[in-house]
C-alpha cells in the first residue's frame, strides 16, 4: 500500500523478519553477523532437547509478541513446563504465535535509537536498560548510556549491520541487545521507536524527534543530514531516565494511599486506573513511573528511583486459603 501511494515503506520481506523473532534470528546466522543459539519448541520435550545442546539459562518466548509477556529465564529442566505454557499461552491482541527457544547472553542490556535513510543508519542514543531477572520486564531507562567510545562504537556498528541483514532502509528503529564479553548480541528490534517513553527522553537528552523527523521522512523529506546536524550541534550535557514501579503481588488496584488519583509531581505517573487486576507480568504489570533529568546517567536514574520509591499503594488482595482445622 505504502508502495502505491509512493511513500517509503519497508518490503513484506523486512516486516516479516522483524516481526518473527525465529525468522530474524535465522536470517542473522545465514548471513554471519550472529550465530545465537535459537530454535521453535512445540512442547516441554523441545524445550529439554534445547537445554541439552544449548545448556541452561536459556530464554523461552513467543515468537512474536510485545510487553515481555510470555518471556521466562529457564534455569534448569524442572521450569521447562512453567516457561513453555507461559509462552505459548494468549496475551492481549496476540494469540497463540508459537514458541521460541534461544541462548541467554549476560552482560548489561541496552537499546538503540536509530534513523535509517537509503539504506543508511544513524544511532541517535544508545540507552542503558534494566529489567527483573526473573520476568525480563523492563523497570529502567537512562540515555544516553554510560559507555566508553570503544564500547559505544561496537553496538552501533553491531546494530548497523543487524539492521542491514534485515532489509532496512529507512525510518526509526528501536533494537535491543545485550553487551557481553564477547561483544554485542541483539535481543530483538523493532520498526518504529523505543516504547516506556524512550523516543521522548531521546528528544529531550540529545534533542532529536523521532517522530517528527519519521513524519517529514514519509512525506518525502531527506532528514538525516538535519538529525546529524543536531547530534553535532554540542548540547550541553543531559540525561534523562524512567524508572517503573511492578510489585510482584496479585489482586485489585486500589490507588495511591493518599487516596489521590494522580501524584502531584508532573514527572511522576500513576498508569493503572483504580479497580484494575494486578497480573504480575508483562509490561502491564507496572503501576507507576517517574522520569527525571540530570548531568549524567546516574544522577537522573538516582532521581527517578528516588521519586517512584516515594510513592505508596492500596491494593485489595483475596486468600487462596479454603480454611484449617
Amino acid at each position: 500500500m505504502g508502495a502505491a501511494l509512493g511513500i517509503a515503506t519497508h518490503s513484506p520481506e523486512t516486516v516479516s523478519l522483524v516481526q518473527d523473532k525465529h525468522a530474524m534470528r535465522e536470517r542473522l546466522r545465514q548471513v554471519g553477523v550472529e550465530d545465537t543459539a535459537s530454535g521453535r519448541a512445540y512442547g516441554e520435550a523441545d524445550l529439554l532437547a534445547f537445554g541439552e545442546s544449548a545448556g541452561y539459562p536459556f530464554i523461552v518466548k513467543p515468537t512474536a509478541g510485545t510487553a515481555s509477556f510470555g518471556v521466562t529465564l529457564v534455569r534448569s529442566p524442572e521450569e521447562a513446563a512453567a516457561a513453555y505454557r507461559a509462552a505459548s499461552g494468549d496475551f492481549p491482541g496476540i494469540t497463540r504465535l508459537g514458541v521460541l527457544a534461544e541462548q541467554y547472553h549476560s552482560g548489561p542490556q541496552y537499546s538503540v535509537e536509530a534513523f535509517s535513510e537509503a539504506g543508511e543508519h544513524v544511532v541517535v542514543a544508545i540507552t542503558r536498560k534494566y529489567s527483573d531477572p526473573e520476568n525480563m520486564v523492563e523497570l529502567g531507562h537512562v540515555l544516553p548510556a554510560p559507555l566508553d567510545a570503544g564500547a559505544e562504537e561496537a553496538i552501533g556498528c553491531h546494530v548497523g549491520r543487524v539492521l542491514d541483514a534485515l532489509g532496512v532502509e529507512f525510518g526509526p528503529t528501536h533494537t535491543e541487545i545485550v553487551l557481553t564479553t564477547e561483544g554485542p548480541r541483539v535481543i530483538e528490534t523493532h520498526l518504529r521507536v523505543g516504547g516506556d517513553d524512550i523516543f521522548n527522553l531521546a528528544k529531550d537528552a540529545v534533542g532529536v524527534d523521532m517522530i517528527d523527523f519519521q513524519t517529514r521522512q514519509t512525506f518525502g523529506d531527506k532528514v538525516l543530514p538535519d538529525i546529524r546536524a543536531i547530534l553535532e550541534s554540542g548540547r550541553a550535557p543531559r540525561c534523562e531516565a524512567i524508572w517503573y514501579t511492578a510489585p510482584k503481588a496479585h489482586g485489585t488496584f486500589i490507588g495511591l494511599a493518599d487516596g489521590e488519583a494522580q501524584s502531584p509531581d508532573a514527572d511522576v505517573a500513576v498508569l493503572l486506573a483504580p479497580g484494575s487486576e494486578l497480573t504480575g507480568h508483562g509490561s502491564f504489570a507496572r503501576i507507576a513511573r517517574a522520569r527525571a533529568s540530570a548531568p549524567t546517567a546516574a544522577e537522573a536514574l538516582d532521581r527517578a528511583r528516588s521519586k517512584v520509591d516515594g510513592l505508596s499503594f492500596l491494593f485489595r488482595v483475596s486468600s487462596t486459603e479454603t480454611g484449617t482445622v
